[in-house]
Protein backbone atom coordinates (compact mmCIF):
# COMPACT_ATOMS: atom_id res chain seq x y z
CA UNK A 1 0.00 0.00 0.00
CA UNK A 2 2.67 2.51 0.59
CA UNK A 3 4.16 1.73 -2.79
CA UNK A 4 0.91 3.30 -3.88
CA UNK A 5 0.86 6.17 -1.39
CA UNK A 6 4.22 6.51 0.14
CA UNK A 7 2.33 9.13 3.04
CA UNK A 8 -0.55 7.14 4.11
CA UNK A 9 -0.86 8.47 7.93
CA UNK A 10 -2.96 4.81 8.18
CA UNK A 11 -0.56 2.34 7.11
CA UNK A 12 1.85 3.96 8.56
CA UNK A 13 0.42 3.91 12.20
CA UNK A 14 -0.29 0.07 11.60
CA UNK A 15 3.59 -0.57 10.32
CA UNK A 16 4.07 0.92 13.73
CA UNK A 17 1.54 -1.03 15.54
CA UNK A 18 3.16 -4.53 13.71
CA UNK A 19 6.48 -3.28 14.82
CA UNK A 20 5.74 -3.10 18.35
CA UNK A 21 3.65 -5.85 18.48
CA UNK A 22 6.19 -8.49 16.90
CA UNK A 23 8.95 -6.57 18.34
CA UNK A 24 10.92 -5.46 15.20
CA UNK A 25 12.92 -2.85 16.20
CA UNK A 26 15.98 -4.27 16.01
CA UNK A 27 15.66 -6.21 12.42
CA UNK A 28 17.78 -4.04 10.22
CA UNK A 29 15.48 -4.97 7.23
CA UNK A 30 12.66 -3.20 8.58
CA UNK A 31 15.17 0.23 8.98
CA UNK A 32 16.99 -0.43 5.67
CA UNK A 33 13.17 -0.69 4.44
CA UNK A 34 12.73 2.82 6.11
CA UNK A 35 16.38 4.37 4.36
CA UNK A 36 14.92 3.44 0.86
CA UNK A 37 11.41 4.99 1.71
CA UNK A 38 13.63 8.25 2.92
CA UNK A 39 15.44 7.67 -0.22
CA UNK A 40 13.00 7.35 -2.88
CA UNK A 41 11.77 11.22 -1.09
CA UNK A 42 13.40 12.80 1.02
CA UNK A 43 10.40 15.34 2.16
CA UNK A 44 8.54 11.82 3.32
CA UNK A 45 8.08 13.34 6.60
CA UNK A 46 5.99 9.41 7.41
CA UNK A 47 9.16 8.02 6.73
CA UNK A 48 11.48 10.42 9.27
CA UNK A 49 8.93 9.70 11.99
CA UNK A 50 9.01 5.82 11.41
CA UNK A 51 12.66 5.80 11.39
CA UNK A 52 12.51 7.97 14.44
CA UNK A 53 10.11 5.72 15.73
CA UNK A 54 12.64 2.24 15.36
CA UNK A 55 15.53 3.83 16.72
CA UNK A 56 14.09 5.82 19.80
CA UNK A 57 10.05 6.49 19.68
CA UNK A 58 8.65 3.15 20.26
CA UNK A 59 10.74 2.23 22.66
CA UNK A 60 9.60 4.42 25.42
CA UNK A 61 12.46 6.45 25.80
CA UNK A 62 14.09 9.19 24.74
CA UNK A 63 17.43 9.31 22.45
CA UNK A 64 20.47 9.47 24.33
CA UNK A 65 23.46 11.54 22.94
CA UNK A 66 24.93 8.59 21.15
CA UNK A 67 21.89 7.35 19.86
CA UNK A 68 21.51 11.45 18.68
CA UNK A 69 25.36 11.52 16.97
CA UNK A 70 24.67 7.99 15.51
CA UNK A 71 21.49 9.67 13.61
CA UNK A 72 23.02 12.98 12.87
CA UNK A 73 25.82 11.17 10.74
CA UNK A 74 23.63 9.87 9.29
CA UNK A 75 21.76 12.50 8.04
CA UNK A 76 25.10 13.98 7.31
CA UNK A 77 26.76 10.58 5.27
CA UNK A 78 23.22 10.80 3.10
CA UNK A 79 22.01 13.95 2.62
CA UNK A 80 25.14 16.15 3.68
CA UNK A 81 25.77 17.31 0.31
CA UNK A 82 22.79 20.38 0.81
CA UNK A 83 20.04 17.91 -0.47
CA UNK A 84 17.91 18.40 2.23
CA UNK A 85 18.66 22.29 2.77
CA UNK A 86 18.04 22.40 -1.08
CA UNK A 87 14.30 20.45 -0.64
CA UNK A 88 13.51 22.46 1.75
CA UNK A 89 14.34 25.74 0.19
CA UNK A 90 12.23 24.46 -2.89
CA UNK A 91 8.93 23.46 -0.31
CA UNK A 92 9.43 27.60 1.00
CA UNK A 93 9.11 28.64 -2.38
CA UNK A 94 6.88 26.42 -3.88
CA UNK A 95 4.30 26.66 -0.90
CA UNK A 96 4.41 30.25 -1.30
CA UNK A 97 3.17 32.75 -4.18
CA UNK A 98 5.17 35.43 -4.83
CA UNK A 99 2.79 38.02 -3.94
CA UNK A 100 3.20 37.44 0.32
CA UNK A 101 5.72 39.62 0.23
CA UNK A 102 3.64 42.29 1.23
CA UNK A 103 0.56 41.62 3.67
CA UNK A 104 -2.13 42.87 2.36
CA UNK A 105 -5.43 44.15 4.42
CA UNK A 106 -8.31 42.00 4.98
CA UNK A 107 -11.95 43.61 5.07
CA UNK A 108 -14.22 41.93 7.52
CA UNK A 109 -17.60 42.56 7.32
CA UNK A 110 -19.27 44.25 10.79
CA UNK A 111 -21.92 43.59 12.26
CA UNK A 112 -24.50 45.64 14.63
CA UNK A 113 -24.45 44.30 17.73
CA UNK A 114 -28.63 44.34 17.26
CA UNK A 115 -28.32 42.39 13.92
CA UNK A 116 -27.38 39.31 15.68
CA UNK A 117 -30.07 37.70 16.88
CA UNK A 118 -29.97 35.16 20.57
CA UNK A 119 -32.12 32.26 21.05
Amino acid sequence: MLEQDSKNYHVWSYRQWLVKRFDLFDKPEELEWTAEMIEADVRNNSAWNHRYYLVAGGRDGKPGEELAKREIEYVNARYGNGTIQLTMHQVYESSYPQSTTEPKPVELPLRHPTSCSAP
